[in-house]
């Protein structure tokens, strides 16, 4: 490091300056004055400028002579001789200044063409300064990554050492590599010899295979085709669910016997109904005539909702026109109660999709006779009043499946709704 490093005085050092300077003296002088000013002064003879062709060569022996001084372990002038091989290249490329207006001497010069000449002038100088900024920045960039180290590379060779140590070991690895492969190659063999074997059971696979899809393909058609039944009997013997119209109804005890009138009509002056679930229990819708105030309201739903309530629950009511029709089969299913009131939008509408049509009285819906407990044959009262007509209101007649109003006054069976469920 410090032989090469060391600094001699002698003409060789002298000589290595000299040159330096000469060699950068084209590059860093003005190029529009004679060439080797900068470096000897005003007054000597003019060099002239070198072209294009010119400055090529010296381009070229300027790096021919950097290797050299590379080689001979001169990083000095290599150093020079690289800066001075990055600016040459600004002679080539500078701009050339053109003048716009020639002068005849003796003669006057206008201002603005004088003018003109001067901006000429400075716009190529303002160039060609532009490009010797960009070409010393790009000469002190690349001398700043130069190193003149030399046990830099000593210390190279150490890591070509621990390189080569580094492929010995891979090499080793891919030798190891070669073992696993052929282990693995053997295993593919066993592997390939069980896959036959499971060929050869591929048959009885198929066979087992096929009768297990056909059992889930039967019961995939059972879930799709299975739908949970409309009506349901609760659990407390009392009440009935229809999941459909989420409403919950009163099933009726006893057999209907088909006498009017008789001991099953209830009285207030009676002391009310013996039994107010008694399939033939019937009841007034008004005493007035007008107002609900008839002992289906004033006997049968005030018990019903008396105490904790019958099946549990204490807002048992009326049901409304339409909500007879949903359990009722004929061609009332799709009469509109006009005139209903309070409104009844869901008259008629056949929302349950019941039959239009009753081949046998009590015109129920069957799956709801089967659980619901026996239906009379004649009028059941529906809480809808006839809006026009303050003295009758509507019902449902299950003789005959038809829907009418009715003269409040009259006597007709009842049966109580609520909305909810066996569970609430």
């Amino acid at each position: 490091m410090l032989d090469i490093l060391r600094v001699r005085v002698s003409w060789r050092v002298a000589f290595q300056g000299v040159l330096g300077l000469v060699y950068a003296s084209p590059a860093l002088a003005d190029w529009g004055e004679p060439w080797g000013t900068l470096v000897w002064g005003a007054g000597v003879p003019a060099v002239p400028l070198l072209d294009g062709w010119g400055l090529s060569l010296l381009l070229i022996a300027v790096c021919l002579v950097g290797a050299y001084w590379t080689r001979r372990s001169r990083p000095g002038l290599a150093v020079s001789s690289l800066v001075v091989a990055l600016v040459i290249p600004l002679a080539v490329a500078a701009g050339t200044v053109t003048v716009p207006n020639t002068f005849i001497n003796g003669t006057a010069a206008d201002a603005d063409a004088v003018n003109a000449n001067f901006d000429a002038v400075e716009a190529a100088v303002n160039d060609n300064d532009g490009r010797i900024t960009t070409a010393q920045s790009t000469a002190d960039a690349n001398a700043a990554g130069i190193s003149l180290s030399a046990p830099v590379i000593s210390g190279n060779t150490s890591n070509i050492s621990t390189n080569t140590a580094g492929i010995s070991s891979s090499a080793t690895a891919i030798s190891g590599n070669t073992s696993n492969i052929s282990t693995n190659t053997t295993a593919i063999s066993g592997n390939t010899t069980s896959i036959s074997s499971l060929a050869s059971l591929s048959d009885a696979q198929a066979l087992e295979i096929a009768a297990l899809q056909a059992q889930l393909g039967a019961l995939e058609a059972l879930v799709e085709s299975y739908h949970p039944p409309r009506f349901i009997a609760c659990l407390d013997g009392l009440t009935v669910a229809d999941n459909e119209t989420g409403l919950l109804w009163e099933r009726k005890t006893g057999t209907f016997d088909g006498s009017f009138p008789a001991s099953g009509f209830c009285e207030t002056a009676a002391g009310g109904c013996p039994d107010r679930h008694d399939v033939n229990s019937r009841y007034e819708w008004s005493n007035s005539g007008t107002v609900a105030d008839g002992n289906a309201y004033t006997d049968f739903l005030v018990n019903l909702n008396a105490g904790s309530g019958f099946g549990g629950h204490s807002d048992w009511r009326l049901p409304i026109i339409s909500e007879l029709q949903s359990i009722l089969v004929g061609p009332g299913v799709t009469t509109v109660a006009t005139n209903a009131d309070p409104p009844d939008t869901a008259s008629g509408a056949n929302a349950t999709g019941q039959p239009t049509t009753c081949s046998a009285a009590p015109c129920i819906d069957p799956d709801f006779a089967a659980i619901g407990g026996p239906t009379a044959s004649s009028l059941y009262w529906s809480a809808s009043s006839d809006a026009t007509n303050p003295i009758r209101a509507w019902g449902a007649t299950f003789n005959n499946g038809s829907v009418s109003n009715t003269l409040r006054g009259n006597d007709g069976f009842v049966r109580a709704v609520r909305a909810g469920s066996c569970s609430s």
